[in-house]
């Protein structure tokens, strides 16, 4: 059986984590002969920071190909306005990741969107027990049902404000409790964690690696984290992640190709007489692998990668008699409806 998966990664990890610390976690790795490829999923911080910089170091240090879709304000809170679950079985049929990276839950301190008209309030006992739903859900497509995939999964960023500071605690505990509970491979990056201090309160400063200089970690919103912030408090940690399991990736090709060279150092020639046991000797391979069975009927691909020198997606309308989606992350609440769950 495969047990159960899971990596808190907190600020001082996310910066002194070694090679060797990052190797012990190849376990956790899908099992690809060459080059496992990379799907990067999130909001804006994925879209136009993040995403990139992770895109360009996994090109350049081991020569990945990683894609990505980074939704402004989206979340887990209003399929609504973006429909990630609903999104997920077609972008794995189109891009067959081996890998996904998913960065979601800063923009979900808010009521829940049910059905028109219908929200679950922060309040309710039940937007707990109904975003961790949404949670798993997300996992589970993600990972797909072999979950031979491995999914890691940002959890959200700290920023100011009543809301944010109750909710964004509820929030990573949501997240890391089903990462830990999913029965497949999945490794939990505490993003929280590395953007809060001691006290729980956004970090304003940081170091990045080898410098003496502390930098402000936000940008003047103090919603959005910095270049370098992103670089080195979010980017780093998946990016040894995800270079352990290439490096495994590797290992695997070679030995796969050792046992291949010495299988055919074992075939007799075509004219050789029958084996020992009176079998004949046959080039036939027995076990053919079978085309991944998970994946359903590709959705129409409505993934194109938005601006940030990427191709820009067209925009999504909202349905009708919908609050209009929020803005930013900034903690906008939709207008309350009528009626309530």
């Amino acid at each position: 059986m495969m047990r159960r998966r899971l990596l808190f990664v907190t600020l001082s990890l996310a910066l002194s984590w070694g090679p060797a610390a990052a190797a012990g976690q190849v376990d956790k790795c899908p099992r690809v002969s060459g080059k496992p490829k990379v799907y990067l999923m999130g909001s804006s911080t994925m879209g136009s920071l993040l995403g990139p910089i992770l895109q360009s170091l996994l090109d350049k240090e081991w020569g990945l190909e990683a894609r990505r879709w980074g939704k402004a304000s989206s979340g887990l809170a209003r399929p609504d306005f973006h429909d990630w679950p609903g999104l997920l079985p077609g972008l794995m049929v189109k891009h067959r990741p081996d890998i996904v990276v998913i960065s979601l839950g800063t923009n979900d301190n808010q009521p829940l969107w049910v059905r028109k008209g219908v929200w679950i309030r922060l309040d309710n006992p039940k937007w707990e027990t109904t975003y961790a739903e949404r949670v798993r859900e997300t996992l589970s497509l993600a990972a797909g049902k072999s979950r031979r995939r491995l999914v890691v999964w940002m959890g959200p960023t700290a920023f100011e404000g009543k809301i944010a500071r109750h909710q964004g605690p509820i929030i990573n505990r949501i997240i890391a409790r089903e990462v830990e509970a999913f029965d497949g491979k999945a490794i939990f990056v505490d993003s929280y964690a590395a953007t809060t201090d001691a006290k729980g309160h956004p970090i304003r400063t940081f170091k990045a690696p080898g410098s003496k200089k502390a930098q402000p970690a936000y940008g003047e919103d103090g919603i959005h984290l910095t270049s370098e912030a992103v670089r080195w408090l979010l980017a780093e940690p998946v990016r040894k992640l995800i270079g352990a399991c290439a490096t495994a990736s590797e290992e695997v090709a070679a030995a796969e190709e050792a046992e291949e060279a010495a299988a055919d150092d074992d075939v007799p020639p075509e004219d050789a007489p029958p084996l020992a046991d009176g079998t004949a000797a046959t080039d036939d391979d027995p076990g053919a692998a079978a085309d991944e069975s998970d994946e359903p009927t590709p959705a129409p691909e409505t993934d194109e990668e938005e601006a940030q020198g990427e191709t820009a997606d067209a925009p999504e309308a909202t349905p009708a008699g919908a609050p209009a989606p929020l803005p930013d992350a900034a903690g906008n609440r939709p207008p309350e409806a009528p009626s309530r769950q």
